[in-house]
């Protein structure tokens, strides 16, 4: 055995020797193999990394694919359904159409339908499938960050969407609508068309506030509370722009009256009527004729609204202050332009007096109250200034009668004289027959014996025309007040009067003499000035005192009363300024008063 192992190993040792060769081919094989296997490990990664990528592209290849089967279903789906799709397309033309022929029912109805076609193809934000919102990932891979609930709005809001193409411009539409109803109101209606208008805007903002409600996304309490205070506000906007809108047509009614009276006297930078009398009482008519229709017009439509009251009371509140603004300034131009007197006034006082009483039966606003203290300060300012020229007249001619030789004033030619000796017509005996308004009234003609003082004469004719004019408008409330511009128009002429004393009393000497004036050739300065103040205190002062209490007292010792204090007061002023100190010392100075009592 132990030979034959020996022999065995012999061999091999002898193979190996001769077969080396083998041995070095099978390490190259090895080598070669291991190589080889390293070569496909790397080629196995590099593939697995090639298979991820092509996973990816694959999902992504896939859902393109499903994007563009569903758009050419849609597309498919659309050549089926042309015709409906260029009815709905045509549906904005319908509704601008209806909206500029002024067809609201149809209007109406296009708008109900647009609004229906959206709830049904525009369902709320959870209902949309997520099929719809899905967008491609961006260029580098990436999946954007945009919600689902963002994607949802966005079509939901009819973005890219013909529905809600068509949706947008029906809304726009709709607001046009609403403008070219509310432009309507702004013209002359009857009452049906107001009926008719205010129906379709109210169903416009039915359709508004049921949109809301389901943008809102529900129905819970606390959204039916707030539908029904959006309805409120919006039934509230309603009624004013109803009245802002008949406010304008009633504006515009007033701008052509002043169109058609026409403006043709223009007067310290502002244009004034040429008749403002009749263009006053054509404005009175018109507010009293336009707002009866109009609040009329607006309790028909709002009679039903528990806040339709309180808007009528405002807009009427604003009206009347407007109304009262114009009613003063026009007062004002018919007195600057002297283009009525007291009849005049009588008669816008009367008008403007039923127009309130008118509005107070219609809508409880009465505002007489109101009216009565613009004519009051109207026919206190018109007395006023004509006492004061009346006033400045006198005084002027009782500077022109001292002055002398002294510088008269350019721009009085005319000064009438102080003084005019008494001829044959002037005797006491000579009396003028009493027309009828002055025996109704128990007024004496004035002292003829003022006819001696052409400048005192004028003074109390210009008081007098202005009794005439306050005669047939004469507020009550004006007695004192009118009183107090008297006696202060009455102390301008003593004050005069005392300034003529005082300038007799600097040259005394001189013009004590029968000197001659150019008023008149016998009587001196002095004697003029006690013939005036005499006549002033006896026959002119006691007369504007009756003709006042004539007009303030409608019974005899009611005038009586007003007469006596009015000439206790004057009397004062009298005593006081001094100018009737030629009165003989044992002569009582209220002597006068009763002998102007007796004549």
């Amino acid at each position: 055995m132990k030979r034959e192992i020996e022999l065995i190993e012999q061999q091999i040792q002898s193979l190996s020797l001769e077969h080396y060769n083998v041995f070095i081919e099978n390490q190259d094989c090895v080598r070669f193999v291991k190589q080889k296997s390293d070569d496909m490990s790397v080629h196995l990664g590099t593939l697995r990394k090639e298979l991820d990528g092509l996973k990816d592209e694959a999902a992504k290849f896939q859902q393109e694919a499903s994007t563009a089967l569903a758009a050419h279903k849609r597309n498919g789906h659309t050549a089926q359904q042309h015709m409906q799709l260029v009815e709905l397309l045509e549906v904005p033309q319908l509704m601008d159409a209806c909206a500029r022929n002024g067809l609201y029912e149809e209007a109406l109805a296009v708008a109900r339908f647009a609004e229906q076609l959206n709830r049904r193809h525009h369902p709320n934000l959870r209902n949309i499938p997520t099929a719809l919102v899905a967008k491609p990932p961006s260029e580098n891979g990436a999946h954007s960050s945009e919600t689902k609930e963002m994607q949802a709005q966005r079509l939901s809001d009819g973005g890219a969407g013909v529905i809600g193409i068509i949706v947008k411009e029906v809304r726009a539409s709709t607001l046009t609508l609403r403008k070219k109803m509310l432009q309507q109101l702004k013209s002359q209606l009857p009452l049906a068309t107001c009926l008719q208008l205010i129906s379709c805007l109210r169903r416009l903002d039915t359709l508004e506030l049921e949109r809301r409600q389901y943008e809102s996304g529900g129905a819970s309490k606390g959204q039916q509370a707030c539908s029904e205070k959006d309805q409120v506000l919006l039934e509230l906007q309603l009624q004013v722009e109803f009245l802002e809108a008949r406010d304008a047509w009633l504006q515009a009614s007033l701008d052509k009256l002043d169109q058609a009276v026409g403006i043709a006297v223009q007067r310290e930078n502002r244009k004034v009527p040429s008749n403002p009398y009749q263009h006053l009482t054509d404005r009175i008519e018109t507010h009293r004729a336009l707002w009866f229709e109009i609040t009329t017009q607006f309790n028909s439509l709002f009679g039903g609204d528990q806040y339709a009251p309180a808007v009528l009371a405002c807009w009427l509140n604003r009206r009347v202050d407007m109304f009262l603004s114009e009613l003063a300034e026009g007062l004002h131009v018919i007195l600057e332009m002297g283009a009525g007197g007291g009849e005049s006034l009588r008669g816008i006082l009367d008008q403007a007096m039923v127009f309130a009483a008118a509005m107070g039966r219609s809508s409880g606003a009465d505002f007489r109250g109101r009216i009565a203290p613009i004519f009051e300060d109207a026919v206190a300012q018109k007395c006023q200034e004509q006492w004061n020229v009346a006033c400045q007249a006198l005084c002027a001619d009782i500077k022109d009668a001292y002055k002398k030789g002294q510088e008269k004033d350019r721009h009085r030619p005319n000064t009438l004289p102080l003084y005019v000796p008494s001829g044959h017509w002037l005797k006491k005996e000579q009396s003028r027959s009493v027309n009828k308004e002055e025996e109704k009234s128990g007024l004496e003609p004035p002292p003829i014996t003022l006819c001696n003082f052409p400048a005192l004469a004028q003074f109390l004719n210009t008081i007098l025309t202005s009794f005439n004019q306050l005669r047939h408008c004469t507020p009550l409330l004006l007695q004192k007040r009118l009183k107090e511009a008297l006696l202060s128009a009455m102390n301008l002429v003593l004050e005069e009067l005392v300034a003529f004393r005082h300038h007799l009393l600097q040259t005394g000497s001189e013009l004590d003499k029968a000197e001659s004036t150019p008023d008149n050739t016998e009587t001196g300065a002095a004697q003029v000035l006690e013939l005036l103040s005499e006549a002033f205190a006896v026959d002119a002062s006691p007369y504007i005192c009756k003709c006042f209490a004539v007009l303030f007292s409608s019974d005899v010792q009611s005038r009586a009363l007003l007469q006596q204090n009015f000439q206790d007061e004057v009397c004062q002023q009298i005593k006081t300024s001094g100018v009737y100190m030629f009165v003989p010392p044992d002569q009582d100075y209220e002597e006068p008063l009763e002998h102007e009592q007796k004549m």
